[in-house]
């Protein structure tokens, strides 16, 4: 547990300068004529490797423009079915969530054809927060390949827990507000949320989905809109690389991202990396593997956005 140790060390550490310093402002300031180039672009994360999976391509679509380009993460990354399967744990009787074997959370990533690439099991011994934090280092290493300007983990650096944020739209819409004040002018990237559903446990899409922190995401921005604050949104699924899907539905655009391609995998490539001595454990990989959406991701061309009503 030392390279985790050092790893959470590394990460508090690249978190007080995410939380301590202030990017700079062009200094035209909020003139009138200040270059497009000049306005931010902020794109609001529901957890870590939702960027990677679903706005990669325009993440890297702002950066050349010059832009800079900012990630806000909303949640805390907290996964109980990851701590289980990185301890090998065994599971609650009955739960069916995130159960890979009969009783033990067995590493999804193992091939009996190759089993020196990745472990049957493991036994790292991580809490719920240690998770949380490894997703995080994830996300910054993600943010570095894409080249994004800074990274503002919400919650002083924690993360709101995932149900906080998915019961509370107003939540999210007092975060918007704070960076629209923040970077005046700042055009605001968020979940497609109501379009941006999967299916409930029977494969089904579900008449009225729960709540989720996507959707709340997407409705927090509606709040902000129908204020005036700032009507410059713009909506990504993040769901719609999950094939087959039975709630996806015809986006508002569907964007050709070959021209970033090669940055979006790179993105991706962060959370499949496997290298337990420096602390990379994978995490995002091991949590989407059963479903296949990072891979799906991963070839795909394109991306899909809405505008909000």
């Amino acid at each position: 547990m030392k390279k985790l140790a050092l790893a959470v060390f590394v990460l508090a550490l690249a978190q007080g300068c995410q939380e301590g310093g202030s990017p700079q402002m062009s200094s035209q300031g909020t003139s009138t004529q200040r270059l497009m180039s000049d306005w931010p672009a902020i794109f609001y994360i529901p957890h870590p490797d939702d960027e990677a999976i679903g706005m990669a391509g325009g993440i890297r679509e702002h950066v050349e423009a010059g832009r800079p380009v900012y990630l806000v993460l909303i949640t805390d990354g907290l996964n109980s079915c990851l701590r289980a399967m990185m301890n090998s744990e065994p599971m609650v009787p009955g739960s069916t969530a995130c159960d890979f074997s009969d009783s033990i959370a067995n590493c999804p990533l193992y091939d009996p054809a190759n089993p020196s690439a990745h472990p049957a099991d493991h036994n790292h011994g991580m809490s719920e927060e240690h998770i949380g934090m490894m997703r995080r280092v994830e996300l910054l290493n993600s943010a570095r390949v894409l080249g994004v300007k800074d990274v503002f983990i919400e919650d002083v650096g924690k993360g709101f827990g995932d149900g906080e944020v998915a019961t509370s739209p107003q939540l999210v819409a007092n975060i918007i507000k704070k960076f629209e004040a923040r970077f005046p002018g700042a055009s605001h990237k968020v979940p497609s949320g109501i379009h941006d559903n999967g299916p409930d446990d029977n494969g089904n899409c579900p008449a009225s989905p729960p709540p989720s922190a996507h959707k709340a995401i997407w409705d927090g921005a509606v709040l902000v809109k129908a204020e005036g604050l700032t009507t410059d949104f713009k909506g990504y699924r993040i769901y719609h690389h999950l094939n087959p899907n039975p709630c996806n539905t015809t986006p508002g655009e569907t964007v050709d991202i070959s021209a970033w391609l090669s940055y979006k995998r790179a993105s991706i490539d962060q959370y499949r990396l496997w290298d337990p001595d420096s602390g990379r454990f994978a995490l995002g990989q091991h949590s989407l593997q059963p479903s296949g959406m990072l891979d799906d991701a991963y070839l795909s061309n394109f991306e899909y956005r809405d505008s909000l009503p």
